[in-house]
């Protein structure tokens, strides 16, 4: 649906540095993007529909998975707790 970044990147006075930046970030946002007129469609169908289905990508288990503890090297870490921070290298 979006085949370029806008009218505020002008790929013509851009960095060479700049253009490869933004094909790249284009390339990867624009993957897989419906047309234009099936998201049309799609959205009357879900618009005029009685009932639609639930989609929830969050798994029925996330609770049940952050409770578990975590192995030291997996935990999360509190900012300026990383591993080399918080190794003392002047013994």
């Amino acid at each position: 649906m979006a085949n370029d970044p806008g009218d505020w990147f002008d790929r013509n006075t851009a960095d060479p540095e700049e253009v490869a930046i933004m094909d790249s970030l284009v390339k990867r946002i624009t993957v897989g993007q419906l047309d234009p007129a099936d998201v049309v469609k799609r959205y009357v169908e879900l618009v005029e529909a009685d009932e639609t289905e639930l989609v929830n990508f969050i798994p029925k288990d996330i609770l049940e998975r952050l409770s578990k503890p975590q192995p030291p090297d997996r935990a999360p870490r509190a900012i300026g707790q990383e591993p080399a921070l918080s190794r003392s290298y002047a013994q």
